[in-house]
């Protein structure tokens, strides 16, 4: 499998580009093998790299993020083994470290040794690949979900929060961070051009989760609260952090104070 990741990526032209293909690449691997396994009956996928996936929105991500939407059979440390297996007889050299974020977040960094090597990308034969992946095993309630189909580079289904759910986890992701991660405002201001209104039972839900009371957030009220935050916001910050994650560059420049307020204000 390796020589069919590094024949597909030999064609791009930087490294970042390579990188970036590599990684989303073993992303939807292990989507395809959750799916396999039947485990989008316990999970749901959501976060930045849903977006990517799901709806091809031109910004790469890291992580793969989960909330648990069925506790009925869900152990954690099985469905790691079993993406351990999965990706080992995939000729694949797997490393794995579990880490407790919180009590609530189930979450493991899995390595991929050689692979880096392999596909031209490190001279280093020890260096490694990471994807961290993580399920929130108490998400706040309110949620809605949907199901998506996927037929390249592999064929699988999974399901996901829909984009109303999808926004208030970012809406309390930024009202949450005590730093500008400048992913969640392009994720931000996706979701601000496509018209997409949160799901406020959900992000009522979360901030109460966090902050334990529940803001009462509404229709008007929400926007005034994410203005406060955007006009606290470095944003020669969020274009540092979000950069080097872009398909298209030339998208920064949409990340100022002045287009938020102008969009959140019409």
């Amino acid at each position: 499998m390796i020589e069919l990741i590094a024949s597909k990526i030999a064609d791009l032209k930087t490294d970042e580009e390579k990188y970036n293909y590599l990684r989303e690449y073993l992303q939807v691997l292990i989507l395809s093998i959750l799916d396999e396994a039947g485990y989008f009956r316990n999970i749901a996928f959501i976060g930045g790299t849903a977006l990517r996936l799901i709806y091809k929105i031109h910004r790469y991500s890291e992580d793969l993020d989960f909330s648990l939407v069925n506790r009925d059979k869900y152990d954690f440390d099985l469905l790691v083994d079993k993406l351990v297996k999965e990706l080992q007889l995939r000729n694949f050299d797997i490393h794995i470290k579990k880490k407790k974020v919180k009590s609530a977040v189930d979450s493991v960094f899995i390595r991929f040794g050689r692979v880096l090597f392999e596909t031209g990308l490190s001279p280093l034969k020890d260096e490694k690949l990471a994807i961290k992946f993580e399920i929130d095993s108490n998400p706040p309630l309110g949620f809605n979900l949907e199901y998506s189909s996927f037929s390249e580079p592999m064929v699988f289904n999974l399901s996901h929060f829909d984009k109303p759910s999808l926004m208030a986890g970012k809406l309390h992701e930024i009202l949450q961070r005590k730093y500008e991660k400048g992913r969640d405002y392009y994720d931000l201001w996706w979701y601000l051009l496509g018209g997409v209104e949160p799901n406020l039972e959900l992000l009522n839900n979360s901030l109460e989760q966090t902050t334990a009371k529940n803001p009462g957030l509404d229709v008007n009220t929400w926007k005034a609260m994410l203005l406060e935050r955007l006009r606290k916001t470095d944003f020669s910050k969020v274009h540092n952090d979000v950069e080097a994650f872009l398909m298209f560059k030339t998208e920064l420049k949409n990340l100022t104070l002045e287009n938020f307020e102008r969009v959140l204000l019409t």
